[in-house]
């Protein structure tokens, strides 16, 4: 199955030098929706998910609180820049490290399941 995640960008302007762009997961193929990782004390924004952030972190806070982990994952961010050229580079970035983790994702996907021989000798 080939993974695939699609985001809905919302780019706004809510107030003079304040450019604000949201991620939210529209649909994920093969892959949970929470993508995004935030801080668990904090509740701010950290990352996109790498592979091992998927496996090892709870998709909502209150899991995380209770587990005592640092982070958790979630299906939207948003973050708000005083210039344009910050709100582009945040898009530009989180866009790349989406793509990552999809291509990540399924290359697990297609090589870890499988059957093979093996033979130890010595």
């Amino acid at each position: 199955m080939t993974v695939s995640i699609k985001t809905y960008i919302e780019r706004s302007v809510p107030g003079e030098n304040q450019y604000r762009v949201k991620f939210t997961v529209i649909e994920a193929i093969g892959i949970t929706p929470d993508v995004f990782v935030y801080d668990t004390e904090h509740n701010v924004f950290l990352n996109v998910a790498s592979v091992y952030d998927m496996e090892s972190y709870p998709a909502d806070r209150a899991t995380a609180q209770t587990a005592g982990l640092r982070v958790y994952r979630a299906s939207a961010v948003e973050r708000t820049y005083q210039t344009v050229r910050g709100a582009t580079g945040f898009e530009i970035i989180t866009r790349n490290r989406l793509k990552i983790l999809v291509t990540e994702w399924n290359s697990i996907s297609a090589t870890y399941p499988g059957t093979e021989y093996y033979t130890a000798e010595s």
